[in-house]
């Protein structure tokens, strides 16, 4: 119909040259069919216990890493105590910065 011809894929070209099995543009083949079969009531308990089980231990740890009332008002403290001094540190890099602008001798041509 057309004089054109489509132009070879530069894969499939290489792939013939080397002698391996080229593409097949062919839909993959179907999954094997599975089965789907309900679980029994057995395999139901297991699983849930195995999960409370393990809920259990996550909130055992996350008891233990909280801190008492009065660390973690010291906690808060502390942090905040950083933040102010990492302020100040901004401010006085700041201001050491314009000294350094002030006395830099200007170039007049």
């Amino acid at each position: 119909m057309w004089p054109f011809k489509k132009k070879e894929d530069e894969l499939a070209a290489f792939e013939r040259e080397l002698g391996l099995k080229s593409r097949d543009t062919a839909l993959p083949e179907t999954p094997p069919e599975r089965s789907y079969e309900m679980p029994k009531e057995e395999d139901i308990t297991e699983r849930r216990n195995l999960y409370n089980s393990q809920k259990e231990e996550e909130q055992k740890t996350v008891q233990q890493m909280q801190l008492p009332d009065n660390a973690q008002i010291i906690s808060a403290k502390l942090d905040t105590i950083k933040a102010m001094l990492d302020l100040i540190n901004q401010r006085i890099n700041a201001l050491e910065k314009n000294v350094e602008e002030i006395n830099k001798p200007k170039k007049m041509w």
